[in-house]
């Protein structure tokens, strides 16, 4: 017989051994080891799972009976709906844009985003020169000249 095997249990008001139940909420069933509060792993997600539903719901109270995921304007087209993403702070809208305006936008997105591939470019070579700027000086090869060693061995 395993040691501390056995339901675990109280006495009562009334003078009689009572078993201790499981904490789940949901469940009835008495505890069988020490040092547990859950009667089972499922229990004890299940446990878990409410309690987290509980916390999720609490950080979003403040936002309405809506939720987190809809709330209801005004300025909207569609049924008075916005998608509220992140933390709340910023809303899609489902104002229309017109044609000429988005394709600025997307054309100042994409000479941004080759702009920064330019400059990355340039970053890495200014490296790479520097790189055999600092060889040269303290090596007796120069880099060029080992490089093109390795190259020739290589290639056979």
């Amino acid at each position: 017989m395993a040691k501390n095997k056995g339901t675990k249990a109280y006495i009562g008001e009334d003078g009689l051994l009572h078993p201790i139940l499981c904490a789940s909420p949901e469940c009835e069933k008495p505890l069988i080891d020490r040092g547990h509060k859950y009667c089972s792993t499922k229990c004890l997600q299940r446990a878990n799972t409410l309690r987290n539903m509980k916390a999720y719901k609490s950080v979003h109270k403040k936002l309405g009976a809506c939720g987190a995921r809809t709330r209801t304007i005004e300025s909207s087209i569609k049924k008075d709906e916005t998608l509220m993403l992140g933390d709340g702070r910023y809303t899609l809208d489902d104002i229309p844009i017109d044609n000429d305006i988005w394709e600025a936008v997307e054309l100042h997105d994409e000479l941004h985003k080759l702009n920064c591939i330019e400059h990355e470019n340039r970053r890495v070579i200014a490296g790479f020169e520097e790189f055999i700027k600092s060889y040269n000086e303290h090596h007796d090869v120069a880099y060029q000249t080992m490089r093109q060693k390795k190259l020739r061995e290589r290639d056979g």
